[in-house]
């Protein structure tokens, strides 16, 4: 359970933190070992988790979308769910 627990708070400090994405989710062997290997799993399957990740990136991949070469549904893709 605090490993998890853990995990969880690691995610919540991932957009505000660039160390902590880079030890922690960058790095495939610190996930793998560190994470047990349920986190990688959790982290590509769960729309929430996936959502996190893709978080501080938000701007930049939005900003894209503004010349209208993107297709609506990707864009939808990346906006968040309220």
């Amino acid at each position: 359970m605090i490993h998890a627990a853990f995990w969880l708070l690691l995610i919540f400090a991932y957009p505000k933190f660039p160390q902590v994405q880079a030890i922690f989710f960058w790095n495939p062997w610190v996930r793998r070992i560190l994470g047990v290997g349920y986190v990688g799993f959790l982290l590509a399957w769960i729309p929430f988790f996936r959502r996190k990740l893709f978080e501080p990136f938000k701007p930049s991949l939005l900003a894209d979308t503004k010349d209208h070469t993107v297709s609506d549904t990707f864009v939808q893709l990346l906006r968040p769910r309220v």
